[in-house]
């Protein structure tokens, strides 16, 4: 009985201490996005919580699911560790002035659309949307990418709906070029 008890105490425990750990990456994060932007959004702050600002949901774990500051005259770059938000669904970041070169979303397998279109990205990472199986919108229309094509060959997955300039695509791509 002791062994089960110390077992079971265990096992609460690496739980916990996981769950903790994953949410203090999910801050780190997310401070490393609001030392990027400028201006900062409004209600963004070092001092609250991030599942507190505006335009930011959480799960009960604390965990970021959802970012959503379309047309809020924002400048800056993405972090790099964007990634590392595991369980982030929604990223609606369009209509704003931010640049640099988008970093790769590959490890975020729960992101299921993805607006990033009207700003000034400059590069893309060829495998930036690998293993996005459950991705279902994906815009990045009015960029200046020099170069597209890259971002339409995901083999072995589901396409998505994929919005570049002047047009958009819905699922079951055929392959196609981009370059000009």
């Amino acid at each position: 009985m002791a062994i089960t008890l110390l077992q079971l105490s265990y096992f609460f425990l690496s739980v916990v201490m996981t769950t903790t750990l994953v949410a203090a990456a999910d801050d780190a994060v997310m401070s490393n996005f609001l030392k990027s932007l400028k201006p900062p959004p409004p209600g963004w702050s070092q001092t609250t919580s991030f599942c507190q600002w505006k335009g930011i949901q959480c799960d009960s774990s604390n965990r970021v699911t959802s970012i959503s500051l379309a047309s809020k005259s924002l400048t800056g770059t993405l972090p790099s560790d964007l990634n590392s938000l595991s369980q982030l669904r929604s990223l609606s970041l369009q209509d704003n002035a931010l640049s640099g070169p988008l970093p790769s979303l590959a490890q975020l397998s729960f992101l299921q659309t993805a607006y990033l279109n009207r700003n000034n990205f400059s590069a893309v990472p060829f495998a930036a949307f690998a293993s996005l199986n459950s991705l279902q919108t994906l815009s990045l229309a009015s960029n200046p990418f020099p170069h597209r094509s890259h971002l339409l060959h995901q083999p072995n997955r589901p396409r998505p709906r994929l919005c570049f300039p002047l047009w958009c695509l819905t699922r079951h791509l055929p392959q196609i070029s981009l370059s000009t």
